[in-house]
């Protein structure tokens, strides 16, 4: 073990840099009796004043050279490891800007890569485009920058030959997204096309053996893909594809049930406390205590980080009509998707709750549509010209005719937002499509609207969002505006959330001085 050591005196000693290479590859010896591999590491430890800076330029270039020995002499547990042995002896010599260091690093990453760099044997072929491609420090000549591309393209080659031992499309992407970054670097967009082409025939043709959920998850970032780059023939032509087999995706779904016991006897407790009082408190009782609170789910994401840690990392695809509708992100990524999807989760876990409460409320108040307008008509957001409407809704859902309810009352809630964003200064209409026409903003935009988010009850507007306007949640508005849902779906929960939805809006209440 090398060490070395420079304490000065006066201060208390504090570590400033820690390099490890292998210093001295001889001193790695097998014994292939025990199959035992000892290894010698040599260690520069460099303990400095808080005077100093940065660690001495001595010690990062032992460090690099104990990397390129174990490289070029194949000192290395695996591939992988010998990649990191690379990539860090690269970074010290540019951080040092040891130009002679560079180049034996370069010449090393080389070498490396004629070992382990075989895509026929399932090598690390993106070696030097990754470490030294477009990097000023490495100086590659015009043959090596050849040398990178010609590679990749063998790799991309190889890669999307259907009946070939190495096909694998996404390999084939991996190659054919670094020859696109090469190929608009010097300005060919032909090319750029031809390597994305390429990779995306790999996906469509493993697609085609796949099962159409599998078939739909490769080919829709293929669609993006060819759309971004204006690749509008083949998207339209992979488009056709995924409407077909879309359909057959969401129909293969399995569905999952977690059972949950609750005893009727408290749910009825529950609710009967939830509507004591008069109807005036037992209708806004209910309008709060279903209304979700965004820290309080925040914070249950958070928590799942830790206690379910992968089902945070993978994204969430929302299927609708055939395709996919949204697609929420990790938790870190993502975490205002995944927030509305758990909210979407909340509403959904709620509704038997909040069918008893209502029941409750019907049968302790006599309810009928003109006692919830009463209430309702409390707030300024429900005008008198609205009554007819919202009680003719109000009326269908007291029937249960929830299909009738659900169409009627959906407009008149984002009539109540229009309302709202007027009274608290945002635009309710905007820049039509035909020059010198304005049309009416619809509820997402509002709901998104940076005025109508500072000025709101944050709870509200993403409870909103999930139940009414948001693709990650259940965006009940647009569905039913595009006709997207089917006659078994519209039923009593949804009907029941927009009641909760009409009076959750009447409690709002302006905060602020009289007139305000």
């Amino acid at each position: 073990m090398v060490q070395k050591f420079a304490v000065p005196t006066s201060r208390k000693p504090t570590v400033r840099s820690l390099y490890i290479g292998a210093s001295d590859p001889a001193k790695f010896t097998t014994r292939s009796s025990a199959l035992d591999t000892r290894i010698s590491y040599g260690i520069s430890l460099e303990l400095v004043s808080g005077d100093r800076l940065r660690p001495p330029i001595a010690s990062a270039r032992q460090a690099v050279d104990a990397y390129i020995d174990s490289i070029n002499q194949q000192v290395y547990f695996n591939e992988a490891q010998a990649e990191d042995f690379a990539q860090r002896a690269l970074s010290l010599a540019v951080s040092i800007n040891d130009r002679s260091r560079i180049t034996r690093v370069k010449k090393a990453i080389f070498t490396l890569y004629s070992l382990v760099g075989d895509v026929e044997k399932q090598g690390l072929w993106w070696l030097p485009f990754d470490n030294l491609y477009g990097l000023k420090q490495a100086g590659l000549t015009p043959d090596e920058q050849t040398k990178i591309i010609e590679e990749l393209e063998r790799v991309l080659q190889v890669t999307t030959k259907e009946e070939g031992e190495r096909f694998d499309p996404f390999a084939a992407q991996g190659a054919a997204e670094r020859l696109e970054r090469h190929y608009r670097r010097i300005g060919q967009q032909a090319e750029v096309h031809r390597v994305i082409l390429a990779y995306g025939k790999a996906f469509e043709n493993a697609a085609e053996k796949a099962n159409p959920l599998l078939a739909v998850a490769w080919l829709q970032p293929v669609f993006q893909k060819y759309y971004d780059v204006s690749l509008k023939d083949d998207a339209a032509r992979l488009q056709r594809i995924l409407e077909t087999r879309g359909p057959h995706a969401q129909a293969g779904m399995q569905r999952m049930e977690v059972p949950l016991q609750v005893s009727v006897e408290d749910m009825e407790k529950y609710a009967d406390a939830l509507t004591a009082g008069d109807q005036r408190h037992a209708l806004g009782q209910i309008g709060m205590r279903f209304l979700p609170h965004t820290d309080e789910l925040q914070a249950f994401n958070e928590q799942m980080r830790s206690h379910a840690p992968l089902s945070t990392l993978i994204p969430i695809r929302r299927f609708e009509a055939g395709h996919v509708a949204a697609i929420i992100g990790s938790q870190s990524e993502d975490p205002d998707g995944r927030l509305i999807h758990q909210i979407a989760n909340r509403i959904g876990f709620e509704m038997p709750l909040l069918a008893i409460a209502l029941e409750k409320a019907k049968t302790h108040h006599g309810l009928d549509a003109d006692k919830i307008w009463t209430v309702l008509s409390e707030s300024p957001l429900f005008p008198e010209e609205q009554r007819v409407l919202v009680t003719d809704g109000l009326t269908a859902w007291l029937n249960g005719d929830h299909v009738k309810a659900i169409h009627v009352l959906v407009p008149q809630i984002e009539r109540a937002v229009r309302n709202l964003a007027g009274f608290i200064g945002v635009p309710i209409s905007g820049r039509g499509r035909a020059k010198g026409t304005m049309q009416i903003r619809g509820l997402g935009e509002f709901l998104y609207d940076d005025l109508f988010a500072q000025i709101v009850d944050e709870n509200l507007r993403k409870y909103l969002l999930a139940f009414l306007a948001d693709q990650r949640g259940i965006n009940l508005r647009n569905r039913v505006a595009h006709g997207l849902l089917e006659h078994s779906q519209l039923a009593q929960g949804l009907s029941d959330r927009l009641v909760h939805v009409l009076l959750a809006l009447s409690c709002l209440e302006a905060k602020g001085s009289p007139g305000e």
